[in-house]
């Protein structure tokens, strides 16, 4: 199974498309490392798929939250693996099963970001979180992003994000993903209104497809909720 972030950037950039190849003689960038998060302090803007509290920005046990994901006769994997741009101070778990992940990131031992995903979704569950995340930020989102292959609601808060997205596999239904951080981090994992928006226009492109996109094993990969 593949690591999280891997999952999200796939399955919200429309991952599934074939990958360009790579130009032989085209030096490499240095990383650009990710710096400290700007906000550590819990907002609305939390994830709400499981009983329990939303899981937030600085949730209180962060260890709480990925057990929430545990479910017990179920078989699944524990990853911790982040881009090489994220330095030490950052740490990510993840649980993975074949049917959903969750993954959060930390610093210093505070959580930052985290992400879910579902596999195989129905657009009745897609409509049904949306109405869930709304009701829990209390507002309705702040920008849609909507085409054929994928859809993405955000709302933001203080320099936070919360995402839905929901991308139309070509074989497997709906991949619903749902992330929320702030926003330094997210950034970086390219989850944002404008990630989202590029990856619409060039999918409407005549011939075109989403933006090629780290696979699995490169340095943009990391792992979250499945």
């Amino acid at each position: 199974m593949a690591p999280i972030l891997a999952v999200v950037l796939a399955g919200c950039q429309g991952g599934d498309a074939p990958q360009a190849e790579p130009l032989a003689a085209q030096p490499q960038p240095s990383p650009q490392y990710v710096s400290k998060p700007d906000t550590f302090t819990p907002s609305k803007l939390g994830i709400v798929v499981r009983k329990g509290p939303p899981i937030t920005v600085g949730f209180p046990t962060p260890e709480k939250a990925l057990e929430r994901f545990h479910d017990a006769g179920k078989y699944g994997a524990e990853y911790n693996d982040l881009p090489k741009r994220f330095l030490n101070t950052y740490k990510a778990r993840t649980w993975e099963t074949a049917q959903y992940s969750f993954g959060e990131i930390l610093y210093d031992e505070t959580l930052v970001a985290a992400l879910y995903t579902e596999e195989r979704a129905t657009q009745d569950r897609v409509d049904e979180m949306v109405s869930a995340h709304q009701e829990q930020v209390g507002r309705k989102y702040d920008t849609f992003v909507d085409s054929k292959l994928v859809t993405y609601w955000f709302w933001a808060e203080d320099g936070q994000t919360l995402m839905i997205c929901a991308y139309h596999t070509p074989q497997h239904g709906i991949r619903l993903t749902i992330a929320m951080g702030d926003d330094v981090v997210l950034r970086a994992l390219q989850i944002s209104p404008a990630d989202a928006k590029a990856t619409v226009a060039k999918i409407q492109t005549p011939g075109g497809r989403p933006p090629v996109r780290s696979t699995p094993g490169t340095e943009a990969q990391v792992q979250v909720p499945g």
